[in-house]
């Protein structure tokens, strides 16, 4: 039997290559593949050609049971209960925050490929038995480069304080640490990143303290220069050429923080922290004393502060470019994270309590919808998390009101995400700076007294007061770590709900070209015309049905991008004539006037009539609605986007408003994302009303007011067309304002750009406004809130009612119905063809064209 490792090395040596290497003889070949890995690898435990054949490899688990996935793992998708048959299967590279990274055979273009799922319901995981060779495989920590990051300045082992360099209100050792920990959080999944306690200085402790600088691959110390100068400095070892990383460091924190590059030079004797690194270059690690900026330069650090995550995403970079860092798992939560004060004695806060949950009552208020929602739930620890990622937690009103996100890091190594879901009364937290910060129930000094008083309270699904030592070890499972006696050691808000990016930095994920490119159908969009003779004709593949059809109906709605149509057809009965009964998956094609008005594939069928068959079809826009990928876009033309997204799928274009698409860019991260739901985040950013379907020969992108429906009917063949609309049926009309804003504001990440009121509709209606941040730079502020008061500041006035229409109309929602000369966007379009009657209900919604 081999080792985990050696099966998934295996495995991910064959990423890009296709299915000739395993003779997989034009079948599909994901199985074949795990069976070629397994005896690449000497393991004969091979299995058949069939996914479900590996079910009896080992244990089965679901996510519901606890099990985490482990390298070397297999993964089957939608496994029957029986075992008999199963979509898919894969090999487990990785495993992170309830995402599993795999490696597929017959994948994305046929090919062998890397993708990521979640581990959801359709997931069963095998659990695989294989031989120990000290390593859990695949991405496992133990194979990360290892990185040691240093601080500069802090704590002494007599208690004194060094704060290093100091000028324009800024302490060195405070900036350190605060680059420090942007650095190391950025370097997650690409190394295994050791940092010097948080609060000591490194110098000081040299000579007590055995460092095995063997065991590091590179050792950085982080400090700001000060001495009349200005700019980035970088430090090498004595008698020392510089390395690439060195290099890469100067240059790319001097441009990212607009700082001089002072470039790389030896070290000066008087730079004392610097003996660390002569005795980590002498262990054999590469050691490197970076200066950021001049912190007694006014210009220096007037650049750092606009830019400090610039300048530690540099370090970051040039460590990961420098080094030939991989990424290999890890992720983090990406938010625009704001970081709080601590108490000065927030080390001292070591206790952590809970609350029970259940003592919120108040229904109508946001803890209540926090911590007794349904978003939340209880861990198996008995703790209460918020969207199973969120540990619900209590704070002093200094951390933000109930519902903002908080992530508290701490001295062991441990980030918790969590979310407000109460708040400590202020007349029971502290008054000292940062006041409210923290729970005082007890009289004397927080250092005296840390029992009783504490920062962070963890709700928790008990029902009597004396849980603590089951806290303790609750937490500490939660966290893996000992984090009950840990210290606190940082604390960052967030208005906005963090989104997990697996990615090895803050700002970017690694998902560019990682969606599938293959067909969304392999036949839908490739059939040959055909040329009627009826004036209604049903095709089901090549069979002609009109005749065994009954009634036909269909129906389309606003941002579906699907058609639903239904029909009727006869039973077959071989006494008199054998008519073809319609399979799921046939093609249904639908002509009217001998134009193809409907092109689709067959979903349901209703057998249980006696006399005829019920069936439902659905054109390709069904597939987007329920296929989800990973898209990542970094400035990439809207049009563009689109099309890429519509290319891979082998989606033809009908129609697209490519101009009015021009002049918008996209910069966006759809992890898990229904493929119309990244089409229509798309059209959202353009901005204006949009519509988008599918047509027999492909999809129709386009802004209201593109398309305008004009149906009409005539009594017989005979008489002059009349306008449906004027003879329309009884109808509903009705408005309302509740979705309307008087008032618009932009913004950005720090500042109010730009407000626009509509002081007639405000002094009637109120105040309503609508906040929306400005997510193009060369957008105009002003232009921005000007047209989207437009849009929003209207009464919303629909109405409904039913027409009899000429045959041949394919009324669609998004197209314009001008009724009594005012405009109406079409919302829902519902038609029936019985008896040679063509009849179509309407739902409408009051536009203004721009």
């Amino acid at each position: 039997m081999a080792t985990a490792k050696q099966f998934v090395d295996t495995a991910a040596a064959e990423v890009g290559n296709g299915p000739s290497k395993y003779n997989a003889g034009g079948q599909p070949w994901c199985a074949i593949f795990v069976n070629w890995c397994l005896k690449k690898c000497g393991d004969s435990r091979q299995r058949t050609a069939t996914a479900c054949s590996f079910a009896d490899m080992g244990s089965l688990h679901k996510s519901s049971d606890g099990y985490e996935p482990k390298p070397g793992d297999l993964i089957l998708i939608n496994l029957k209960s029986d075992r008999s048959w199963a979509e898919h299967v894969a090999i487990v590279k990785a495993y992170s925050n309830g995402r599993i990274a795999a490696i597929n055979g017959n994948g994305g273009g046929n090919k062998v490929t890397d993708s990521t799922r979640p581990y959801d319901s359709s997931v069963t995981v095998v659990e695989m038995s294989w031989d120990n060779d000290g390593s859990s495989g695949g991405s496992s920590k133990a194979d990360l480069p290892k990185i040691f990051l240093n601080p500069g300045h802090g704590k002494y082992p007599n208690g004194t304080y060094d704060p290093g360099a100091v000028g324009n209100g800024y302490k060195e050792a405070e900036l350190t640490r605060e680059v420090v920990r942007i650095v190391e959080g950025n370097l997650s999944g690409y190394a295994e990143v050791t940092v010097f306690d948080y609060e000591k200085d490194l110098y000081k402790y040299l000579g007590s303290t055995e460092f095995k600088w063997s065991e590091y691959d590179y050792f950085l110390s982080i400090h700001f220069d000060a001495g009349g100068g200005n700019g980035t400095t970088v430090y090498r070892a004595k008698n020392r050429t510089a390395s690439e990383v060195e290099n890469k460091l100067a240059a790319a924190v001097s441009e990212a923080g607009g700082f001089k590059n002072n470039g790389v030079k030896e070290h000066p004797s008087n730079l004392a922290v610097l003996s660390a690194a002569d005795k980590a270059q002498n262990g054999g690690t590469t050691a490197t004393l970076l200066e950021v900026c001049f912190i007694d330069s006014s210009s220096d650090m007037q650049r750092y502060s606009n830019g400090k995550e610039a300048v530690a995403k540099a370090i970051s970079d040039a460590l990961i470019q420098g080094l030939n860092l991989t990424y290999c798992g890890g992720g983090r939560w990406d938010a625009p994270w704001k970081e709080m004060k601590l108490p000065n004695n927030a080390r001292a806060l070591k206790s952590k309590t809970y609350e029970r949950y259940w003592k919120i009552k108040n229904q109508s208020t946001i803890n209540y919808k926090v911590s007794c929602g349904d978003n939340a739930s209880t861990h198996s620890t008995k703790l209460r998390v918020y969207k199973n990622s969120f540990l619900i937690v209590a704070l002093g009103s200094y951390y933000g009101p109930c519902g903002t996100y908080v992530k508290i890091s701490f001295d062991d190594g441990t980030e918790l995400l969590c979310i407000k879901g109460d708040e400590k009364d202020d007349r029971e937290t502290n008054t000292d700076e940062p006041p409210h910060s923290y729970h005082t129930d007890g009289p004397g000094v927080v250092e005296a007294n840390s029992i009783s008083c504490n920062l962070l309270e963890v709700q928790a699904d008990v029902e009597g007061s004396d849980w603590q030592s089951g806290f303790k070890e609750a937490l500490n499972t939660y966290t893996g770590r000992n984090t009950y006696d840990a210290s606190i050691t940082g604390i960052w808000v967030s208005d906005t709900e963090p989104v997990y990016k697996n990615g090895g930095t803050a700002s970017e994920a690694n998902f560019y070209n990682t969606n599938e490119v293959l067909p969304i159908h392999p036949t839908v969009f490739n059939l040959s015309d055909m040329m009627p003779s009826e004036d209604i004709a049903v095709y089901v593949g090549q069979h002609n049905i009109t005749a065994a059809c009954g009634a036909l109906s269909w129906t389309n709605t606003l941002q579906e991008l699907s058609t639903a149509f239904t029909f009727t057809s006869a039973k077959s009965d071989t006494r008199f004539q054998t008519l073809y009964t319609p399979q799921k998956g046939d093609i249904l094609r639908v002509y009217i006037n001998k134009s193809e008005v409907f092109r689709g594939v067959i979903l349901s069928d209703d057998t249980g009539n006696r006399h005829s068959n019920s069936y439902t079809a659905a054109d390709v826009g069904r597939y987007l609605n329920q296929t989800t990928d990973t898209y990542q876009f970094k400035g990439m033309p809207a049009v563009q986007a689109l099309e890429k997204i519509l290319s891979d799928l082998s989606i033809p274009v009908a129609y697209m408003d490519a101009d009015t698409l021009d002049g918008t860019f996209i910069t966006e991260i759809y992890i898990d994302k229904k493929i119309s739901e990244v089409i229509w985040d798309i059209l959202s950013k353009v901005g204006g009303i949009w519509n988008y379907d599918m047509v027999p020969t492909g999809i129709r992108i386009y802004k209201a007011g593109a398309f305008v429906s004009e149906p009409k009917f005539r009594v017989a063949a005979n008489t002059a067309y009349k306008s449906s609309v004027k003879y329309r049926g009884a109808e509903s009309v009705s408005s309302s304002i509740e979705d309307m804003k008087t008032s618009v504001k932009v913004i950005s990440d720090t500042n109010v750009l730009a407000a626009a009121r509509n002081e007639d509709a405000y002094g009637k209606y109120g105040f309503l406004q609508e906040v929306i941040k400005l997510e193009n730079e060369d957008d105009n502020p002003s232009d921005l809130a000007q047209s989207k008061l437009w849009e929003l500041c209207r009464e919303k006035q629909t109405r409904s009612f039913p027409m009899v229409v000429e045959l041949s109309d394919y009324t669609r929602a998004g197209d314009i119905l001008y009724v009594d000369e005012v405009s109406y966007l079409i919302t829902s379009a519902q038609h029936e063809i019985k008896n040679g009657r063509h009849s179509l209900t309407v739902d409408l919604e009051r536009i203004e064209l721009s």
